[in-house]
């Protein structure tokens, strides 16, 4: 199920020359902002849209809760040389992202148990990818969605997020 979230677009006209307005008429997302706020402006309600929510993205605290949870796995794509000198997220396990298709898709159970300790996810199993930044999760969520693991997700602060905050 898709979420989405209700955004107002406004039309800022230059009715004063302040810092905040520029020459000419700009858009500005006004999710709480008060006319107020915009000062020397003259804020115009011009139209509402959608934006889709990315439901696919893990946030920092759903990560921290689903560490040592078995029916969710945190997957580290990051070659083994970078885990070696940073560290990875607790219960997590490294399946490189040049391997990850050939894991889930013809790795056997038993050989999955066996290189992994953990057992293999089922297709309604939570994935969670990470790597350092988060391009190689995208592309990792992106292989495993494709499979049909359809509660694939990405941590996009990645390592260098998660270990900021711990």
């Amino acid at each position: 199920m898709m979420r989405y979230r209700q955004k107002f677009a406004a039309l800022i006209t230059n009715k004063f020359q302040s810092s905040f307005c520029k020459q000419g008429p700009n858009i500005l997302k006004a999710n709480s902002l008060k006319s107020n706020q915009i000062f020397g402006c003259n804020l115009t309600l011009k139209q509402s849209y959608v934006t889709k929510i990315d439901e696919h993205v893990a946030t920092y605290e759903e990560v921290a809760k689903s560490v040592n949870k078995p029916k969710k796995m945190i997957v580290d794509v990051r070659n083994q040389d970078e885990i070696k000198t940073t560290g990875q997220i607790p219960s997590s396990i490294n399946i490189p992202l040049k391997n990850i298709q050939e894991v889930l898709e013809s790795m056997s159970e038993a050989e999955f148990q066996k290189k992994y300790h953990r057992s293999k996810p089922s297709q309604s199993d939570e994935l969670i990818f990470y790597c350092k930044s988060g391009k190689r999760a995208t592309e990792a969520t992106n292989v495993a969605l494709k499979l049909g693991y359809s509660k694939s997700k990405k941590f996009l602060p990645g390592w260098d997020g998660w270990n900021e905050k711990k």
